[in-house]
């Protein structure tokens, strides 16, 4: 209740599983490859108390934003408070979490940008 997913125009999404409590928006022209995830939230709270007594008001929620023409490789999880700048790739197998900018190449558990995209490789 009261959450939002926004998808873009131009948008591929292979077999991928989107769960919000909150904001996921993604923006025109991203490509999410097969067994992905994206997920906004903790799904339970932290807390061993609250876990108990089924607690859902003490499940952390952030927004994800995925930013155009970014690119989600087969098999990653995108978790809460999560950005994706313009352009950016993450590798297969990542696990995604912060905010990286435009143009790069983010890859690993826990992911990290791993190179930035030249200006030949935004170029063709």
């Amino acid at each position: 209740e009261g959450a939002t997913v926004q998808i873009g125009n131009h948008v591929g999404i292979s077999g991928a599983t989107i769960y919000s409590l909150q904001s996921i928006t993604i923006e025109d022209y991203v490509n999410i490859g097969a067994n992905s995830k994206i997920i906004d939230h903790d799904f339970h709270p932290l807390e061993p108390k609250a876990r108990k007594l089924d607690r859902r008001d003490h499940i952390r929620k952030e927004a994800i934003l995925i930013k155009e023409n970014a690119f989600i490789g087969t098999d990653s999880v995108i978790l809460r408070g999560t950005v994706i700048g313009k352009n950016s790739i993450v590798g297969a197998n990542s696990v995604v979490k912060g905010h990286f900018p435009d143009n790069c190449i983010i890859a690993g558990n826990p992911a990290k940008i791993v190179r930035h995209l030249s200006e030949e490789e935004l170029n063709k």
